[in-house]
């Protein structure tokens, strides 16, 4: 998995996914829906350099999605979902080399209690810290993900060794079944296991995760456990494990969240703790503001390097699926040898400061 297996549903009026229904039975339905998000990011320090492209997404990377329902009776649906992310600058796939389906592709079942599905999943550090607006990812994208000085925190899925490491961004698990509760008076929860598939030991790279979020009138809590373990750590036996809890109140036009994060690589025994605090402002009904401060930090296997970090992103929407915006983020890094890099830069700064400033236009088809 690369840069690409990461997915960012954006600001709330995002969320809503305009879609083509195709009528291929009774009380059935296909649709095909995505998003197509570009833009031109400056990023003021790569190695030394500015640097000035055409990004492949920063709130969101451009999606196609194939989705279907089937009623089957009793208020039992079957579903099913098949995602691919790719580049509008050049029109390649992004993920891993190979793969289809990118972004997520899975089969199941939905009824009144919830969802149980079987294929390749997104965890709850995404579904339950992020989708519900804790997380600086959910206001900003890439830009408000974490990464920093911490090359050597090891994350399997990218040769940039920290990007998106407590998978708040969006990480799937393959080979995975997930149950995903309705909303039951403001609560909801959910739990997956991915399977490593090795003969005699089913705990050999195999995964697990779990989330509760529960929203009582304008306030809201959450909190997440994952555990992945890879091949490539001591044959399966170790891996990364992340945990997450999350607060936020929504006032009229204000909300307020935060977030705190620890991640774990048991194979080196490097360790990451992350504070979000996010202001999210409804200007008009049309422009939002939102900024987020993030402060992340290394233990010794990481020299105790340290990051501060401000985000912030205003946004214009002409309407419900189509909206431009512009993002800053900043990011100070300190510690011995500690170097600068904010998630989705295309590469490090050459010292303990960089910036990126990006224009996107966003729209939701």
């Amino acid at each position: 998995m690369n840069t690409g297996n990461k997915i960012f549903l954006g600001l709330p009026t995002s969320l809503l996914m305009a879609a083509v229904t195709l009528p291929c039975a009774a009380q059935s339905s296909v649709q095909l829906t995505g998003l197509l998000d570009s833009g031109v990011t400056y990023l003021g320090n790569q190695g030394g350099k500015s640097n000035t492209y055409v990004n492949n997404g920063v709130m969101r990377p451009s999606t196609l999605v194939l989705r279907g329902n089937e009623e089957l009776g009793g208020g039992t649906s079957a579903i099913f979902y098949l995602g691919t992310m790719f580049s509008l600058g050049t029109g390649a796939l992004l993920g891993s080399p190979g793969t289809l389906f990118t972004r997520e592709s899975y089969v199941g079942l939905s009824n009144e209690i919830g969802t149980l599905s079987v294929g390749m999943q997104r965890d709850f550090m995404f579904d339950t810290l992020s989708l519900n607006g804790y997380s600086g990812a959910f206001y900003h994208g890439w830009f408000g993900s974490h990464q920093g000085p911490f090359a050597s925190f090891g994350v399997p899925y990218n040769t940039q060794g920290s990007i998106d490491h407590d998978r708040i961004n969006g990480e799937a698990v393959s080979n995975a079944i997930k149950f995903s509760s309705k909303n039951f008076s403001g609560l909801s929860f959910g739990a997956l296991y991915g399977f490593g598939e090795t003969a005699g030991n089913m705990s050999t790279s195999n995964a697990v995760s779990a989330g509760v979020n529960y929203e009582f009138g304008n306030a809201g809590v959450a909190a997440v456990y994952s555990k992945v373990k890879y091949p490539g750590f001591a044959n399966g036996t170790q891996g990364i494990q992340n945990a997450g809890l999350g607060l936020k109140y929504k006032f009229e036009d204000l909300t307020l969240a935060s977030l705190y994060t620890l991640s774990n690589n048991t194979l080196n025994k490097a360790r990451i703790n992350t504070l979000d605090l996010t202001a999210s402002y409804r200007l008009t009904a049309a422009w939002n503001m939102a900024s987020t401060y993030t402060y992340m930090k290394g233990n010794s296997v990481l020299n105790g390097d340290k990051a501060n970090q401000l985000a912030a992103t205003l946004s214009y929407h002409f309407s419900k699926s189509t909206m431009i915006y512009t993002s800053i983020a900043h990011q100070i890094a300190s510690g011995s040898k500690a170097v600068a890099r904010i998630a989705s830069a295309m590469g490090p700064a050459n010292g303990t400061s960089q910036t990126a400033v990006t224009i996107n236009m966003q729209k939701i088809f």
